[in-house]
Order: structure tokens, then sequence, then C-alpha cells
């Protein structure tokens, strides 16, 4: 449960630094390296379209 309350809440941009206190853990890079997930809707969001044009 706590990695998908992380995974959920910076998803959500919740400061990692914030989450990481919340959590009871020392570095907020803990918390980013071993709860983060990137959900297939946040890296949609950040794909650019690239559409070749052929002529």
């Amino acid at each position: 449960m706590r990695h998908t309350y992380t995974s959920l809440l910076t998803a959500q941009w919740i400061a990692p630094e914030v989450l990481s206190k919340q959590l009871d853990h020392a570095r907020a890079s803990f918390t980013m390296d071993f709860y983060r997930t990137v959900f297939n809707s946040e890296r949609n969001s950040m794909t650019l379209e690239f559409t070749p044009k052929v002529s």
C-alpha cells in the first residue's frame, strides 16, 4: 500500500520532500528511487507527437 500511496501522490505533483517526511524517510531521493512509479498517462503527456512528412 505504501508503494501505491506514494506513486499516486507523486503523480499529483506532491513535493517529494513533503512525502518523504510523511513516510519517515531520511531522504527524498530514497522515496523517489524505491516507491515512485511512472504511469502510462504521465508518459503519454510528455511524448511529443511526430508525424513525418513524406512527399
